[in-house]
């Protein structure tokens, strides 16, 4: 099995959002313009790195975690393209053996799209790290690989790309 953990996009400014949204929740904050374009690309970067091979693609529902899952979405071919699940599974401060729980039994990639710092703090406990954790920047991502599933086995960190990096493999 392989995990993918992806990080949202750049998001409107949190101040900025609270002061012009009519009170709107914090779960409602979107995604800025420069960061959905950049997630565009990114979406293809990170489809590249994946040979294409997606299972599932579970995204955290708050606005700037789905809209960056659904910009990578459209990045994979429509007839390679998995259905686009959305779960409170990765809503802000999940669980790690909740998440883990989730994960039994499944097989192939995985794409897991959620905020920090719970990303950073799944990879650790994946990889069954005991040194201080990894930060994710906005529109990172982690790849984890499994023998078995997260149950039986701890994870191997196959990579560890940032945004600058997905970017650039989106372009070639």
């Amino acid at each position: 099995m392989r995990l993918v953990l992806l990080r949202h996009a750049a998001a409107e400014d949190r101040y900025v959002f609270h002061m012009t949204s009519n009170g709107a929740p914090e779960s409602k904050r979107p995604l800025t313009n420069a960061g959905a374009e950049m997630m565009k690309l990114i979406g293809k970067g990170l489809n590249k790195a994946l040979d294409g091979d997606v299972q599932r693609i579970v995204s955290s529902p708050y606005t700037r975690a789905l809209q960056s899952a659904q910009l990578f979405h459209e990045a994979i071919a429509e007839n390679q393209r998995p259905e686009l699940e959305v779960s409170d599974l990765l809503t802000p401060g999940c669980s790690f053996h909740t998440v883990k729980s989730w994960l039994d039994g499944q097989s192939g990639t995985i794409v897991l799209v959620g905020h920090e710092p719970d990303l950073s703090w799944l990879m650790q406990e994946f990889c069954g790290a005991e040194t201080q954790r990894v930060k994710f920047g906005k529109a990172s991502a982690c790849m984890i690989g499994f023998e078995q599933h997260p149950g039986n086995s701890d994870g191997v960190l196959q990579w560890h790309m940032n945004a600058s990096l997905l970017h650039k493999l989106g372009t070639q």
